[in-house]
């Protein structure tokens, strides 16, 4: 639970200004906050894209304020303007103000959710049986009457007693709550002989019983099937197919969202080169781009794996940051599968910078399904 708590406590603020003294100011809030410190409009509708933001505060000096506010608003994020909504040069204490009450505002909404989350989760648990039980007021809520007076007029009818008209229009209603009306009416209404047969008596469910309103709207829980499972495990367990690759293209794969995927890891050699290469042969089918990032070491280890020239590479891609740079920086393998180098040297890493690397994925995300990162 207290994990639970201090992830709800997180909030994500980026920051946008093109002078440095805002972010060295409000860099002694950056224990109780989240901070993203970007200079240019591109980079705030990048991390909108792709990360989860709370709130943007933005400088007049970033041009796009239209277009970024349209993108926060969808990314329900709310946005502050320094000069506007809030001072300039920034007044540290009005902004922790801001952001302390928009960070429990987002505690109330974690809350609100895991709460009903647990509601949903422990509903089959809490809920009353069917059966009545003369002690159990339960179905006092469904019928809205009592129900020893439910049991008063079921008992005179099977004694055949006298019962006014009034107590006929009470034995009907209450016929109805017991045993349902209209289309929940079962085929045949029980034969009760005594109190006994009532109180053992089975009721039919209803969809409009309380016990659907008692917690929220009715949801219908989804039925367990083997099929997907099967098939999903038939996929690789290379049933009838020679590969992997076979079983993916067996299934008529489609890209419904263009990803991103990225291999990282903690040390040199432990093979997320070759996964991240593998990975991507077997989406070939797809418009698939390997990207290799790893520019420690100096020259691609994707090229040295599949004996390819170092040239083209991703310098190239800087000479027109658009589409026609990005063809002419890529190698096709095959089919739909490309892949894009490092530059050959250490020397020539060193000139991209993180504003590069945006503007490549840009570039990227519209025109491949599957865009794979080797860190």
């Amino acid at each position: 639970m207290a994990r639970t708590e201090k992830l709800n406590s997180e909030l994500n603020v980026i920051i946008a200004d093109t002078d440095w003294q805002t972010f060295e100011l409000l860099s002694k809030l950056g224990k109780d906050f989240n901070f993203i410190n970007l200079s240019s409009d591109f980079a705030v509708n990048f991390i909108l894209d792709y990360e989860k933001v709370d709130v943007v505060i933005l400088s007049k000096k970033i041009s796009g304020h239209n277009e970024i506010l349209k993108k926060a608003r969808k990314r329900k994020a709310n946005l502050y303007i320094l000069g506007k909504d809030l001072k300039y040069p920034v007044d540290v204490e009005q902004i922790k103000g801001v952001l302390e009450e928009e960070k429990a505002a987002k505690n109330k909404v974690c809350k609100s959710r895991q709460d009903r989350g647990l509601r949903k989760y422990f509903k089959r648990f809490l809920m009353p049986d069917t059966r009545i039980d003369e002690n159990d007021d339960y179905w006092d809520r469904v019928g809205g009457k009592n129900l020893v007076q439910h049991e008063e007029i079921i008992s005179e009818k099977i004694s055949g007693k006298d019962i006014s008209e009034n107590k006929d229009d009470e034995k009907d209603s209450a016929e109805d709550v017991l045993f349902g009306s209209g289309s929940d009416l079962p085929e045949s209404k029980p034969d009760l002989k005594d109190l006994d047969d009532l109180r053992n008596y089975s009721f039919p469910e209803s969809r409009n019983s309380s016990e659907e309103d008692f917690w929220g709207n009715y949801q219908k829980e989804p039925e367990y099937t083997a099929s997907t499972e099967r098939q999903d495990r038939d996929l690789f367990q290379n049933k009838g197919y020679k590969n992997l690759s076979e079983n993916i293209a067996s299934k008529n794969t489609v890209a419904l969202k263009q990803k991103i995927i990225v291999f990282t890891k903690a040390k040199g050699g432990v093979g997320s080169t070759l996964l991240s290469l593998f990975l991507g042969y077997e989406f070939r089918k797809l418009k698939t781009l390997l990207i290799d990032l790893n520019f420690s070491e100096g020259g691609s280890d994707l090229g040295y794996y599949l004996n390819i020239p170092k040239v083209p590479n991703m310098i190239i891609f800087t000479e027109g940051y658009n589409r026609a740079a990005i063809d002419n920086s890529i190698i096709n393998i095959k089919d739909s599968f490309d892949i894009l180098q490092s530059p050959p040297t250490y020397e020539l890493s060193k000139k991209l910078d993180l504003q590069d690397i945006y503007s490549l994925i840009d570039i990227a995300r519209r025109k491949y399904h599957l865009i794979i990162f080797d860190l």
